[in-house]
């Protein structure tokens, strides 16, 4: 006769866990008394099942960590050299970024700069033409042909110099082409630079650090994000610590022990 599963022997035996439980009420010693034989039961349950589990899991476990490790040391080996790499390709990459934003950076002055020499010379060239007209203004007399045509052709070099001033302003700038995020390898594949926001503290503290809230190096933190470290408030008070804000409990829960 082949033996059943523990988990199908359980399983079926659900409904009457479920009706003992239901059924039990603890209102005296000899309540309590069932209550533990019943935790006692549910805990002796839930052992066999684990073993039966690992009975079946370990031996499947054990041998994937055999096939895994040298998989994951050769792994590990080309992704020391990928990151490596990657690190010396993204630095290159901010490099590059950081000259085309300085180039694009001086086309813009440049613009800027000519536009301003322009509407210099339109101010230089406007207040000519208000100095001969004003001289004009003040003569009694009727103005020569001469003065009539020099002060055509001021009127023109205003013209001309607002023209100019027109002409550098509505130019565009020219705009620095941006190095291609993903490239296209002879086999077909594609790598592409992603990136991503991340952050580092300034005072270069490493990551993990457990810092005071009095700690200067992170003044300027907001209180929201100091996170309370439950574990190590635990372990505080195991070790005797009393603080106002904390209430010392007792908290409870039944051990069920095999008999050896």
């Amino acid at each position: 006769m082949v033996e059943q599963a523990v988990i199908e022997v359980l399983d079926k035996e659900k409904p009457v866990y479920e009706r003992e439980a239901t059924a039990l009420t603890i209102n005296d010693d000899s309540g309590a008394q069932s209550a533990t034989l019943f935790i006692a039961k549910c805990r002796e349950a839930e052992k066999r099942l684990e073993a039966e589990r690992r009975s079946q899991t370990d031996p499947l476990n054990d041998r994937i960590a055999i096939i895994t490790k040298p998989y994951k040391e050769s792994i590990g080996w080309f992704e020391r050299l990928r990151t490596g790499m990657d690190a010396k390709l993204q630095d290159y990459r901010r490099r590059v970024a950081l000259a085309q934003q300085q180039e694009q950076a001086r086309l813009l002055a440049d613009k800027r700069k000519r536009e301003d020499e322009a509407a210099a010379e339109l101010k230089r060239e406007q207040e000519k033409l208000a100095q001969q007209q004003a001289l004009l203004q003040e003569r009694t007399s009727v103005p020569t042909a001469r003065e009539d045509k020099a002060l055509a052709k001021q009127e023109a070099k205003v013209e001309e110099a607002r023209a100019a001033l027109t002409e550098v302003a509505q130019a565009p700038v020219a705009v620095v082409e941006q190095q291609a995020k993903s490239t296209r390898l002879d086999d077909g594949s594609m790598v592409t630079s992603r990136t991503k926001k991340g952050w580092v503290f300034t005072a270069g503290i490493p990551k993990g650090t457990v810092l005071d809230r009095a700690d200067a190096r992170v003044a300027d933190m907001p209180d929201n994000l100091f996170v309370l470290d439950e574990k190590r408030i635990n372990a505080a008070v195991k070790a005797g610590m009393v603080l106002p804000s904390i209430t010392i409990v007792d908290e409870s829960t039944s051990v069920v022990r095999s008999a050896k």
